[in-house]
């Protein structure tokens, strides 16, 4: 087994991945965007979702695509994510399945009003923020570190070198690790449930 990396070392690995993460806030554009080639939205959580489905499982997008559509007709981050993928759909001269078709056609048509956005931080913002602190986590957990406190490492666990770059307590990074780590958990069992 390989010996863990220093904490100082954590550190210097925690402040890149945090600087990413300033520099999206300050700009607003999220890591990836260039993935689709389409306009900057706040949809950046649900775009992830919606390129890795069509990039790595795109059998599944027929039978997501229901369930996607509904939640765009509740949520602006679908709503905006789903008119992105179906403008880089039609750019490439892709067909359009029949239910994203009739949904872009509603949207052009001005059929159906978008759902109103939140006030405050877009969660794009905040989700890609907190997708790096997480990446940042399991970045140093893959170094041998371990993940949380216990009584042999206080003060020296990767939520404790993200919270010091950060600025943030060691609880804040904590509940961002814990409720990113249950996201991804809900994505994947998302995607496996619609094999």
């Amino acid at each position: 087994m390989t010996e863990p990396i220093t904490f100082e070392d954590a550190r210097k690995i925690a402040r890149a991945y945090l600087s990413l993460a300033d520099h999206m806030v300050v700009t607003g554009h999220p890591s990836g965007e260039a993935l689709w080639d389409g306009p900057v939205t706040s949809a950046g959580p649900v775009r992830s979702e919606l390129a890795m489905v069509a990039l790595l499982k795109p059998d599944l997008l027929p039978s997501l695509l229901p369930e996607y559509i509904k939640l765009a007709h509740q949520d602006r981050e679908w709503w905006d994510a789903l008119c992105v993928f179906a403008g880089c759909l039609l750019r490439n001269n892709v067909p359009l399945a029949d239910g994203l078709r009739l949904f872009i056609a509603d949207v052009l048509t001005d059929n159906i009003e978008p759902p109103k956005r939140k006030s405050g931080l877009s969660k794009s913002v905040l989700y890609h923020r907190n997708l790096l602190i997480w990446a940042a986590i399991n970045e140093l957990v893959s170094r041998g570190m371990t993940a949380t406190r216990n009584d042999a490492s206080v003060g020296h666990s990767a939520c404790d070198a993200v919270a010091k770059e950060s600025g943030r307590t060691y609880n804040a990074v904590l509940s961002v690790w814990l409720k990113m780590k249950r996201d991804v958990n809900e994505m994947t069992a998302r995607l496996k449930k619609a094999k």
